[in-house]
Parts: structure tokens; sequence; C-alpha cells
């Protein structure tokens, strides 16, 4: 049986996959699906801790989101408190 979380990373590594393609990349672009990946992986990743307390994944497995949500927190705290854009850094 597998995980829903399982189902939202293969989902969104199938869309990556058809936006490789010429005539499906130009139909998802419309849709916007480069968008989508940052819903679905991290959908993913609170769909884990959700299998986790279901007791369908290991406990280990909670390591997975802690360490992907603390590096987002830990990168986006780094550039707002040095109060410049990524784009800015290198001007100047």
């Amino acid at each position: 049986m597998q995980s829903s979380a399982a189902k939202c990373f293969l989902f969104t590594a199938a869309v990556f996959l058809l936006q490789l393609f010429p005539l499906t990349g130009m139909l998802l672009m419309i849709l916007a699906a480069p968008f989508w990946s940052v819903i679905t992986i991290n959908l993913g990743f609170i769909l884990v801790i959700a299998d986790v307390v279901a007791g369908t994944l290991p406990r280990w497995a909670l390591a997975l989101p802690v360490i992907y949500f603390w590096r987002l927190l830990r990168y986006s705290g780094r550039e707002s408190f040095r109060g410049t854009k990524p784009c800015q850094r290198h001007i100047g």
C-alpha cells in the first residue's frame, strides 16, 4: 500500500517529466504547472508527517520533513534578516 505522501511525490515527478516534452510542456506551462511543484512538494512533506502519526510510515521518516522545513526556514530567515533580496547581494 502506497502512502499518500508517496502519491504526491510521484505526481510531482510525473508532471516534471511531462514538462520535458514540447507538446505537453507547453500545455502544462499554460496551466502553470511549474508552480504546482511548490504546492505538491510541501503537501507531500506534510503528508509524511500525517502518515507517521497514522502509523503507516516509521518514526524515522519524520526526520525528512523536519530537515526540509528547517532548511526552508533557515534560508528564508537568513535572507530576510539580511534585508536584501538574493539578486541584490552581488550589486555594489
